[in-house]
């Protein structure tokens, strides 16, 4: 069966930043926060939900431009990347994976 590496979600821009590759095309790097709600108890609990997010070249750009906390829908895929690290209680070499959203296009959303 063929996989189907597809993400739409709707949240508010965290942390936006542009920065530009050795090539010339610029990066986006962010992330989206989700609010959330459930029940505990009887009592209801609101909390955010936190993912990375990237972009690249024009939709890069378009995300560059915008503000925090600016509310947004956002379309792409999931990716996952290891580096090797350290481990911070033994020193010791491991693998670490970063798993962030790859957006592919956004809109921003008005909110009533």
């Amino acid at each position: 069966m063929e996989g189907l590496n597809s993400v739409k979600m709707a949240g508010y821009l965290m942390y936006p930043k542009i920065s530009v590759l050795p090539s010339g095309y610029q990066k986006f790097t962010g992330r989206i926060s989700i609010p959330v709600s459930y029940k505990k108890g009887e009592e209801m609990v609101d909390t955010r939900i936190f993912h990375n997010i990237c972009a690249f070249g024009p939709v890069a750009e378009g995300l560059g431009e915008l503000i925090a906390d600016t509310p947004i829908q956002i379309h792409g895929s999931v990716s996952t990347r290891t580096y090797d690290g350290k481990c911070k209680h033994c020193g010791n070499a491991d693998k670490r994976y970063w798993t962030e959203i790859q957006v592919s296009n956004f809109v921003v959303l008005t909110e009533e």
